[in-house]
């Protein structure tokens, strides 16, 4: 399965920046990420925060609702690498976030091919 890695360089407040490191699809600057050009059905998605931020995430870092797109939830790399399998169903769009030990939540957003 094909892997997106995105970087997440700079928090303020519930605002982070983001940048694709490799893998299908975009990233946009706030963490938005658009798998329609993506060629598989599941991607994995792993998000990991910079070592300058000084954050980790929480152990329950993806919080997508009831939603069953995301499986496999892993942490790594002392918590700072949060890894998930993202169905990348055809034209779904998904709204999750991303919480920190600190209570900090981000929110960006998914759509899929």
């Amino acid at each position: 399965m094909p892997k997106l890695n995105i970087n997440i360089t700079a928090i303020s407040g519930s605002t982070g920046t983001y940048d694709k490191a490799s893998g299908p699809g975009q990233v946009a600057s706030d963490g938005d990420i658009d798998l329609r050009n993506a060629t598989t059905a599941a991607v994995d998605l792993s998000w990991t925060l910079s070592d300058s931020l000084g954050k980790t995430f929480a152990s329950n870092g993806l919080n997508a609702g009831n939603s069953t797109e995301f499986t496999g939830i892993a942490l790594s790399n002392g918590n700072r690498t949060l890894t998930v399998a993202d169905n990348n169903d055809p034209g779904q769009q998904y709204e999750y976030t991303l919480t920190l030990s600190d209570g900090t939540v981000l929110d960006p957003k998914i759509i899929n091919r």
